[in-house]
């Protein structure tokens, strides 16, 4: 199938953030096609482990900022979209193992409570109250950060329904398609030209993730992000035994850290594992390694069947915050990537206010915090390389997180 002569957007990927801007556009009467080079939720989003958490380092009070918008879009989601996007707030639990780490969680709560989040301080045996299977007194556990508020969603059914919605509203998607260049004169985009044909427009949307890169050198735009892969696993439905969505950073070798929740449909989603290559594999040594985090933290879980992992690509920035909006030496090239492995959590909230930057010129809230996610800030700044990643300062603070 040939694509469309013309359209008046063109997003450059289909993951939930391409498909959720899609959507917002379509919905305000916007002619948009969407290119897919593979199939919907691909990259990151099918690697995506479905939690969206508002419990972010107050050193990137961004992130909640725009993730506090994310929850109100979501909380009516499913009802807009007609369909079931397994939308939970389970809560988000963030255990504490040291005395040191009890401060910057305090500084945490202090922070994220001024910004209107309701997170609270659990004392252990709260703790154990809330997760009844996690070892506390075995992991030395000395309390835990929790926001009720924070939960889970369903990548796929997320993107797809938001895929769905936008082609009822007009918007086209062409998968399996791949963008070979984007054509553009005295600074303005004039057409993108694919595998299928190209298509007239003025207006370019790069939410390529892992791609973006490689999609903004075809306009002369250096991007500082870098690929990365992270594996995922996931074990057979079982009836319900885990509460919470459970976040532990890694603190030493000696105590790793984990990320664990259960689905609607009972299955158990484990750690995610970054690897340093844009490689979609599935590893052993992951499938081990994970197996006995899990286990160390939910002991019962000893007898519970991996049913398989799974691998995606992620698009990181040297700041671990996204890269939005209008780019300055092509203006109307507009960045939707760099979403660190947060990007599900961010799309809803970001799609919209793109959507209503390429509307109306400006977005209708956040206008300070999209401002300062532009691409200009990383003026004059050498792209992440492997070798840069590997060799940084590993932060222990859990203002970081």
């Amino acid at each position: 199938m040939k694509v469309k002569n013309k359209a008046e957007v063109v997003i450059v990927g289909g993951g939930v953030s391409g498909c959720a801007l899609a959507y917002y556009l379509a919905k305000t009467g916007v002619d948009v096609a969407l290119i897919e080079r593979e199939f919907l939720t691909r990259g990151a989003t099918g690697c995506c482990p479905g939690g969206i958490r508002q419990q972010f380092g107050i050193e990137r009070p961004e992130l909640i900022k725009l993730v506090m918008g994310s929850v109100k879009i979501f909380k009516t989601l499913s009802e807009e979209l007609k369909s079931d996007l397994e939308y939970t707030q389970k809560g988000y639990l963030f255990p504490i193992f040291t005395e040191e780490e009890l401060v910057g969680y305090e500084e945490n709560l202090r922070g994220q409570r001024s910004l209107g989040l309701d997170v609270r301080f659990l004392h252990p045996d709260d703790v154990k109250e809330h997760e009844p299977l996690l070892d506390v007194d075995g992991l030395g556990i000395i309390g835990a950060n929790f926001c009720q508020e924070d939960g889970t969603g369903n990548p796929f059914k997320v993107t797809h329904a938001f895929a769905k919605v936008a082609k009822k509203f007009g918007a086209s998607f062409y998968k399996y398609t791949v963008v070979e260049a984007i054509k553009e004169k005295k600074g303005k985009i004039t057409s993108v030209k694919t595998s299928r044909g190209e298509i007239k427009t003025n207006i370019v949307v790069n939410a390529a993730g892992g791609n973006s890169r490689d999609i903004a050198k075809m306009l002369g735009v250096q991007l500082p992000n870098l690929p990365i892969s992270e594996e995922e696993i996931i074990s057979e439905p079982l009836k319900p035994i885990i509460n919470t969505v459970t976040y532990a950073r890694n603190l030493s070798p000696s105590l790793p850290g984990i990320f664990v929740h259960q689905t609607k449909s009972g299955e158990i989603i484990g750690s995610a594992k970054a690897r340093l290559a844009k490689d979609t594999s599935s590893t052993l040594s992951f499938l081990n390694n994970t197996a006995s985090r899990l286990i160390r933290y939910y002991p019962a879980l000893k007898h519970v069947n991996a049913l398989r992992t799974w691998t995606g690509v992620q698009d990181w920035t040297p700041d671990l915050l996204p890269i939005l909006g209008p780019t300055d030496d092509v203006e109307s090239f507009i960045q939707f990537n760099g979403l660190s492995g947060v990007g599900f959590m961010l799309a809803p909230q970001c799609a919209k206010l793109l959507a209503e930057i390429i509307v109306t010129g400006k977005p209708s809230t956040l206008s300070d915090v999209v401002e300062s996610l532009n691409l200009r800030r990383f003026k004059g700044t050498e792209p992440l390389t492997y070798e840069k990643w590997a060799s940084r300062p590993k932060a222990r603070s859990p203002t970081l997180m």
